[in-house]
Formats: C-alpha cells, structure tokens, sequence
C-alpha cells in the first residue's frame, strides 16, 4: 500500500523522468534517488535497480554527486538486502 508520501515521490518521478529521460544529469541523479527512497521504503530491488541505473548514467556523464554516491552505492545495496532481510524474518 503506497502512503501518501509516497505517492507524491511517484509524482516527482513522472515530473522529473522526461527531463532525466534527454540525458540531463542533474535530473537522472534526482530521479535515482526518488527511487532510492522508494527502494528503502518498499523493500523494492526493482526501485533499487533503477535507482542504480540512473546513478550510473549520471556518473557516466561526469555529474560529481553521483560519482561519489556511487562510491557509497555496495553499501546502500547492503543496507537495502538487510533490510528486506529482517522483514521477512519478522
């Protein structure tokens, strides 16, 4: 069940993903971590991969804040699978 803050993240995705879909760096870092916050929220890999996905197109066009999010980023992964580990175990 999305809550409602969620669902205004979902908002800024659609706002921001033509802009980031042009190649504009700045936008593919914002909506890479919209679905960062809504990987951790809903234990969700598929949120986390386009999260990653976006990141790395971001870095790839030099943007300094996701070259160094990306140094972080196997630690977010890990964060994320514990996560869904502990809720699954609960």
């Amino acid at each position: 069940m999305d809550t409602p803050f969620e669902s205004e993240i979902e908002a800024m995705i659609a706002e921001s993903e033509p802009k980031a879909a042009s190649g504009d760096p700045q936008s593919l870092y914002d909506v890479a971590m919209l679905h960062h916050d809504l990987a951790m929220r809903r234990l969700s890999w598929e949120h986390f991969a386009n999260a990653e996905s976006r990141l790395r197109t971001a870095a790839n066009l030099g943007l300094p804040a996701a070259i160094k999010m990306l140094e972080d980023w196997e630690t977010l992964r890990y964060a994320l699978k514990r996560r869904i580990a502990r809720d699954t175990a609960a």
